[in-house]
């Protein structure tokens, strides 16, 4: 996006299909990182006229894929930018099945939060879990132990489709040089029923690197990632329902 006028130059360079999300709500001021707080001031004090009073944001830059975003206005206004690099990036913890599940879902790659927790769907902000809690009738887990023993107890496992790749961020566009997962682990081991891929990305990777290996169909729901703000969790329950 850019606009400009006598004073006033906005330049946003991210990626266009995952970039943060803003949602304009009558009583939220929740900001999740100084620099996006700072871009929110700065874009309301501007001479453009957006509606900005009260702003909140899904989640910081890193974690749905925003390359750089930097905003100019006139010399009484500082300068805002958030820059991502590429890094490369290996799975570093198991998939979750055993001997019983019947039901495989699949993401691309841990986010950044993820990694850190060390865990499957580890933002705050993803509906994963909440949604799959709704599919099993069950409270929504807080814990690994509590995710874990629920994916178990309804035959589900869950794993990714690489396991490593370069990226920047938690951006699933921005993956490249990927080395899939060894799906194999779990197929040969459990009599998984149907395969599921928790997005687009994700499904588009299966059937590139795992298709022709495994012969086996995926079907693609939409993804839970706060990225894909688009879709409430009530539109994802409806679509996410063909799993159970």
């Amino acid at each position: 996006m850019t606009q400009s006028s006598q004073d006033t130059i906005l330049i946003f360079k991210s990626n266009v299909r995952e970039t943060w999300r803003v949602i304009l709500v009558s009583e939220a001021d929740i900001f999740l990182s100084e620099s996006l707080r700072i871009l929110a001031e700065r874009l309301s004090q501007s001479e453009i006229g957006l509606p900005l009073r009260q702003i909140c944001y899904y989640s910081p830059p890193e974690e749905v894929g925003v390359f750089s975003t930097e905003i100019k206005l006139t010399p009484n206004h500082q300068k805002v930018s958030t820059t991502m690099e590429y890094e490369h990036i290996t799975h570093s913890f198991e998939p979750i099945y055993n001997e019983d599940s019947e039901i495989l879902i699949l993401g691309t790659l841990p986010s950044v939060k993820s990694r850190e927790n060390n865990f499957y769907y580890g933002h705050k902000q993803n509906r994963f879990w909440k949604l799959l809690a709704k599919l099993c009738k069950e409270e929504t887990p807080q814990t690994i132990e509590e995710k874990t023993s629920m994916l178990l107890h309804h035959h589900i496992a869950i794993w990714d489709v690489i396991q490593s790749c370069d990226i920047k961020g938690s951006s699933d566009s921005s993956i490249k040089n990927v080395t899939p997962t060894d799906l194999n682990q779990i197929l040969n081991h459990c009599q998984i029923r149907q395969i599921y891929a928790n997005g687009n990305k994700a499904g588009a990777l299966y059937k590139k690197y795992q298709q022709p290996l495994t012969g086996r169909e995926i079907l693609v729901l939409p993804s839970t990632s706060p990225a894909n703000a688009a879709w409430s969790l009530e539109r994802l329950y409806e679509k996410w329902s063909v799993i159970h």
